[in-house]
């Protein structure tokens, strides 16, 4: 059953991988192009978690708490990958938030879980690992500055306290539904950024006007698309991280949706695998064979 679950979780993350990548290819090139785009997503997650939780939206103070920290941590996380993409590059940044989201949450259900740690667990992980950096591999990287080194620890820091934050909530049984959740959170999201968009906007009414008209309806599709495969995702996380060990999620499904980048990558872009994919796909076969031996 739970692998039936990352395979669904994996798949909607192949789909939302290749959704991005064909958005980016004509997405507006404006400077509020990342606001708009935080606005129409957390609407359309607002909408989607209240359909799915059948109109029906309850929340307490220790959800409401967990919802305000979740937005913050989200809103902080991309802000943070946006600055690390211009400061330490995008190959640095990919090999930090891949390496972060698997030994952080491996880490925390060790130490703070007592979750089973056995040799074939520490292999598996370390074959993910090796799968998530060998690509970059050999690629020019800048001598970093004092800046990049700061923003080099946030960005590990910062990819693995998503999954923390995740399983610290659904083990908390004072929380409320998972839609509810989902719903403050993005609704909080939402908040923040019309009225960081309206203080744009007083600056320069006229161009905010500009950026929003060249947003088409084909970019609004492919947000919503976007946006709803991210939700399944995310309702998939913690109902998987309920079920088994974070440390053991974190690193089945880092190998999985490097697998599954894989295939989005060759069939529908048509994009060559070198040697070095090519073996961190058998990496991450392995490393779920090994976990599956523990």
């Amino acid at each position: 059953m739970v692998y039936f679950l990352l395979t669904i979780a994996t798949f909607t993350g192949m789909c939302s991988t290749a959704l991005v990548k064909k958005y980016q290819l004509s997405a507006p090139d404006n400077k509020l192009n990342f606001v708009i785009y935080c606005m129409i997503t957390s609407f359309v997650a607002s909408l989607f978690f209240y359909f799915s939780g059948k109109f029906q939206i309850s929340f307490n103070l220790v959800t409401f708490a967990y919802a305000m920290v979740y937005a913050i941590f989200c809103t902080i996380n991309v802000i943070n990958n946006v600055i690390a993409f211009g400061c330490i590059g995008i190959v640095l940044t990919n090999i930090l938030s891949s390496s972060g989201r698997i030994f952080i949450p491996a880490v925390y259900g060790f130490v703070f879980l007592n979750e089973h740690l056995s040799i074939w667990i520490i292999l598996s992980i370390l074959f993910v690992l090796l799968a998530s950096i060998l690509p970059f591999l050999g690629k020019s990287q800048e001598r970093l500055t004092r800046k990049g080194v700061i923003i080099t620890i946030i960005t590990f820091l910062m990819s693995g306290l998503g999954v923390i934050l995740s399983k610290m909530y659904v083990m908390d049984t004072r929380t409320v539904n998972n839609n509810s959740y989902f719903f403050l959170t993005n609704i909080i999201i939402l908040g923040g950024m019309i009225i960081y968009f309206i203080y744009l906007a007083f600056k320069d009414k006229n161009y905010a006007v500009s950026c929003i008209k060249e947003f088409k309806p084909k970019h609004y599709a492919e947000i919503t698309s976007i946006t709803v495969c991210g939700n399944i995702g995310a309702i998939l996380q913690l109902v998987i991280i309920k079920i088994i060990p974070v440390s053991l999620y974190s690193q089945i499904i880092s190998s999985m949706n490097i697998i599954g980048g894989a295939a989005v990558t060759r069939v529908v872009f048509k994009d060559a695998l070198d040697i070095k994919g090519i073996i961190s796909i058998i990496l991450c076969i392995a490393s779920i064979i090994l976990s599956r031996i523990n």
